[in-house]
């Protein structure tokens, strides 16, 4: 098989064309868009989870009944579920200043 291939490349004229002029997969024009798309896509995600766990920590307090060791766990979900919100959160706005500085500098980046 591999004999026959070249033979039939070069049967054809020996001009192998490849269109990369194609659509791009990824539709970000530079890291700071594809960054940028990776950070949305993840708070997205991130915010919904965040959600989710602090109805579940509310579910936790009201089925501990009293039970220290319940509540403990429930203050612990909602806590975390917190510092993991305020992190999201914290990414999105330094991803935004950064942006905001590189534009100050004179680079050529749109920030939304």
């Amino acid at each position: 098989m591999a004999i026959l291939l070249p033979s039939d490349l070069f049967a054809a004229g020996g001009q192998i064309s490849v269109n990369f002029q194609e659509a791009n997969p990824i539709k970000a024009k530079n890291i700071y868009a594809l960054v940028s798309a990776i950070l949305d896509f993840v708070v997205k995600v991130g915010a919904a989870l965040a959600v989710f766990f602090i109805i579940y920590a509310g579910f936790q307090f009201v089925t501990a009944q009293g039970d220290e060791g319940k509540i403990t766990s429930a203050k612990k979900t909602f806590m975390w579920t917190v510092i993991g919100a305020l992190v999201l959160l914290g990414a999105q706005v330094l991803s935004g200043v950064i942006c905001n500085t590189a534009q100050q500098l004179g680079a050529a980046v749109s920030c939304r």
